[in-house]
């Protein structure tokens, strides 16, 4: 299990057996975090100093480091389910935000987009091939992981606040502010369903 403190500027690695900490890392301000698929690598973002920290999770030290483009605020990060390419959120302190990328074996950075909202949560589909990324505007944009165009923007109730697709890939899963949870057709964006989880 890792715990990530902003406040101490630390990642604890704690096991999840004995519940004993294992180690205590040093990361400046993390903000976000992301595991690949198998496990042996996790991806930690320092918001304030705009990166990407590598932590190789069979020693649980520190493998390398990742500079985000100029004035990214690192907000959240996934792996992609081949755990080929990673792909952080940040905001900008001009307002906006943007969406970037890089390989696991790279340390260039590529932006994908640069959001006249706040981006707030991102997602891969299964498959690989899209991207899913919300705003507090209220939109979800999809993008087409290959050639790293738009293939289509959604519009949502409320400011969404985490997204997460279906292991089939047939079902976007977006949750708001306000403790709504909505389902949407991944291929169409039609609502399917909302589920309210607050009273």
């Amino acid at each position: 299990l890792y715990v990530s403190s902003l406040d101490n500027n630390t990642v604890t690695v704690v096991d999840t057996a004995t519940k004993a900490v294992v180690k205590t890392i040093a990361v400046a301000k993390p903000s976000a975090m992301a595991i690949n698929s198998s496990g042996s690598v996790l991806y930690v973002t320092s918001r304030d100093a705009g990166t990407v920290t590598k932590i190789t999770t069979s020693t649980n030290t520190i493998s390398g480091t990742v500079t985000l483009p100029a004035g990214s605020l690192p907000t959240g990060i996934v792996v992609s389910p081949d755990k080929t390419k990673i792909y952080v959120i940040s905001n900008k302190a001009s307002g906006g935000g943007t969406v970037a990328v890089f390989g696991y074996t790279s340390s260039t950075v590529t932006t994908i987009a640069n959001l006249p909202s706040a981006p707030t949560s991102l997602a891969v589909s299964p498959d690989n091939t899209k991207l899913y990324v919300s705003s507090a505007d209220g939109k979800v944009t999809v993008f087409d992981t290959t050639t790293r165009g738009v293939l289509a923007t959604r519009t949502v109730a409320g400011v969404p606040a985490g997204l997460s697709v279906s292991n089939d890939g047939s079902t976007l899963f977006v949750t708001d502010t306000v403790g709504r949870v909505a389902a949407l057709d991944a291929s169409t964006g039609s609502l399917l369903t909302t589920v309210a989880t607050r009273t």
